[in-house]
């Protein structure tokens, strides 16, 4: 379903309804912003969140 979605912007807006287990997990040089990992977190708040360094 995520995929037909016109970006991840608009994918965001759909988190909420996810009741899969969630792990996200980003790199110390990864392309998002951190405050897009943080709104992704609040979003998901039931997801495992790792930072690699």
């Amino acid at each position: 379903m995520y995929r037909s979605l016109p970006s991840l912007v608009v994918a965001r807006s759909r988190y909420p309804e996810v009741k899969a287990p969630v792990r996200l997990v980003y790199g110390e040089e990864d392309w998002s912003r951190p405050s897009d990992r943080r709104a992704n977190k609040e979003l998901l708040p039931a997801a495992e969140f790792t930072e690699l360094r």
